[in-house]
């Protein structure tokens, strides 16, 4: 694809995020080409599953012409072609097939579904076919019958039969517009106006009782708005959301997409940039309001992207091993829902009310003599330290370092206990094999938030 940056133009490679996501080096290859060459993650958008690549090779796209991209949606069975490198061989593959469905989809990283955590994840329009989607076709091209591009090859549904999905040109075209804005190697993450969950109104009573009128025909209730989100104060829980910029949302929390074709409210603000304003339509009590709302990215307590809102950190003490609570690491830990603590399952959906607020949780307690009679305690989450809150890891490590009391305490909660576990060690123990404990469980740093490394915690 070739893409204008400012009066320049440049050529870029588009592909899926999951493709290129946590890679050490990407190297790509021209079909018909012997040699691969080094290309550089100019961004990635993992909420969206795309990346773009930049190769620095100077020769590497000669000969070879700019796709051009379709915004208009593709209509009910137009045809498409996949093309792709899908598992089955080395060479090109060309599948072809029609466009089954338009629709509304949350798009999670693997296996979070397993997990329960879908609705976390922001809704993003999703073109459903029936052409083969396989392992390997990832980020290729889909394209109509005009030879433009219609979107990216995604995904396919497990034991489905000829159900793959595409991530549309309008949402590949919201990445580069926010890359064009602000250049950011990380995609910041979709827009939202801040209402966490609504209810569909097609109850008459439920209606005459949040004060809706006759010519009132649609309209969904607000049932949560985000604690730290745009439209905190602005929109009221009970609030009947009766459209956005102008554009009606039916009682079944339905919008018109074209002629005779419906889909869910939440394409009118998926595509919303950054921080620009749009405006909601409400009725509080059966009083009309207008609302302006500023779009930002929704956050949560409990990170759902490793890369985007959750990166690898951990603190070591006295061989306890302490992680916030994510997604990616209930997925590495236990695998699916049914795995997973209820001590732990209970936070999934929790709000986050305060900025930087974490769920800390003992993940593993590294076997030593100096924590004997600790070693078999199960994963629970820090609720204390010496007796004070744990409101995150940046924080509990200046309680550690700032510590005057001769013990490290701690209180875990844990589905093996209907009260909180203690744990008590011993602070002169504690800096005096920590060393020990670390080199004999090979690790290098004490601690490492978000990359920051920390030889000690003491």
């Amino acid at each position: 694809m070739q893409y204008s940056v400012g009066t320049s133009q440049q050529f870029i490679i588009v592909t899926n995020a999951h493709v290129v996501a946590r890679a050490t080096s990407v190297f790509v290859q021209r079909f018909g080409k012997p040699s691969k060459k080094p290309a550089t993650v100019l961004s990635i958008a993992h909420e969206l599953d795309l990346a773009l690549l930049k190769v620095d090779e100077p020769t590497f796209f000669d000969g070879i012409p700019s796709l051009e991209c379709c915004e208009d949606l593709p209509q009910l069975e137009d045809r498409v072609t996949c093309v792709g490198f899908p598992l089955g061989g080395q060479n090109i593959s060309v599948t072809r097939g029609v466009i089954s469905r338009v629709d509304m989809l949350e798009n999670c990283p693997a296996g979070a579904a397993l997990l329960g955590v879908r609705k976390q994840c922001p809704q993003l329009l999703s073109l459903q076919i029936d052409a083969a989607i396989n392992p390997g076709n990832s980020g290729g091209p889909v394209f109509d019958g005009n030879q433009r591009v219609v979107g990216v090859a995604r995904a396919q549904i497990s034991g489905a039969q000829n159900v793959g999905y595409i991530i549309p040109v309008s949402v590949l075209l919201m990445f580069l517009r926010q890359y064009q804005r602000g250049n950011d190697s990380v995609f910041p993450g979709v827009a939202s106006v801040g209402i966490a969950a609504v209810q569909n109104l097609e109850s008459e009573c439920l209606r005459q009782r949040l004060g809706l009128k006759p010519e009132h025909s649609g309209g969904i209730r607000v049932a949560q708005v985000n604690a730290l989100g745009p439209c905190k104060g602005l929109v009221e829980k009970g609030d009947v959301l009766v459209a956005i910029n102008g554009a009606a949302i039916a009682e079944d929390g339905s919008v018109s997409l074209r002629e005779s074709e419906r889909i869910g409210a939440s394409y009118l603000t998926y595509n919303l940039p950054l921080g620009e304003t749009c405006m909601l339509s409400l009725v509080r009590q059966g009083v009309d309001l207008q609302v302006e709302i500023t779009t930002a990215v929704d956050k949560r307590l409990v990170p759902v992207w490793d890369g985007l809102d959750c990166y690898p950190s951990y603190l070591v003490v006295g061989g306890l091993v302490m992680v916030p609570l994510t997604v990616p690491w209930l997925l590495d830990k236990y695998g699916s829902k049914s795995a997973v603590p209820t001590v732990f399952g209970a936070q999934l959906h929790s709000e986050l009310t305060r900025v930087g607020d974490e769920i800390i949780v003992l993940s593993k307690v590294l076997a030593h003599d100096m924590n004997f009679g600790y070693h078999n305690t199960p994963c629970g989450i820090v609720s204390e330290f010496n007796g004070e809150p744990v409101v995150n890891l940046q924080q509990l490590l200046k309680q550690i370092k700032s510590t005057t009391s001769p013990y490290v305490d701690f209180s875990i909660a844990t589905d093996t206990s209907s009260s909180n576990v203690h744990i008590s060690l011993d602070l002169e123990e504690c800096k005096r094999n920590e060393e020990s404990i670390l080199g004999q469980h090979a690790i290098s740093s004490a601690a490492d938030l978000c990359g920051t490394k920390e030889t000690s915690v003491h």
